[in-house]
Parts: C-alpha cells; sequence; structure tokens
C-alpha cells in the first residue's frame, strides 16, 4: 500500500489566491441588493417563538438576522471578489413574482 507523497507546509499560503482577472470594467457576477432588505423580520430563531425548549445551550436569534446580511455586504464590497461584482438595483417580491 502507498501513502501519498507529504506536501511542504512551505507551499501553502494563508491568504487566499487573487481573484481571476477579467477585462476592465468586466464583473463576473450581477449583485441585486436593496437597503430595505435589512428590515426583513427573519422571525426570533429558536422555533420563532424566543421559548426555550430546554435542550439548546445558546438561544440564538434566526442565523439571518441582519448582522449577518451586513456582514456578508460586507466582505462582497471589501473582500477578494469586490471587483468582480457589479451592483444592481433590487427591490422586493411581489406574491405573484415568487409564484411564477
Amino acid at each position: 500500500m502507498s501513502t501519498p507523497p507529504a506536501t511542504s507546509s512551505s507551499s501553502s499560503s494563508s491568504s487566499p489566491p487573487p481573484p481571476p482577472h477579467l477585462g476592465h470594467g468586466d464583473a463576473a457576477l450581477d449583485v441585486f441588493w436593496d437597503e430595505g432588505m435589512l428590515g426583513h423580520d427573519a422571525g426570533a430563531g429558536v422555533f420563532d417563538t424566543g421559548a426555550d425548549p430546554g435542550f439548546l445551550d445558546v438561544l440564538d436569534r434566526h442565523p439571518e438576522n441582519a448582522d449577518r446580511v451586513l456582514n456578508m455586504l460586507s466582505v462582497l464590497r471589501r473582500g477578494p471578489i469586490a471587483p468582480l461584482l457589479s451592483w444592481r438595483p433590487g427591490r422586493p417580491a411581489a406574491k405573484e413574482n415568487l409564484f411564477i
């Protein structure tokens, strides 16, 4: 039975690779965003009641809360892929748009 060759730790890097080079003004991904989305009530988490079910160590908020969304926005705006994004205005979906 053969073992895979050992990898050198000196070849690994703690920083992510740079984004792929695109031509000036090219975007790899359109991001649709509206600040009003931060006002969306995603619920309280913990089965949306806030009541302690008796088996959780932490009664955390719903995972898709405004703070997490703000952090994801900051990653998109200032992170390594920021030059590859093109920001577009978003809007809330109407019910009829959700059932097409």
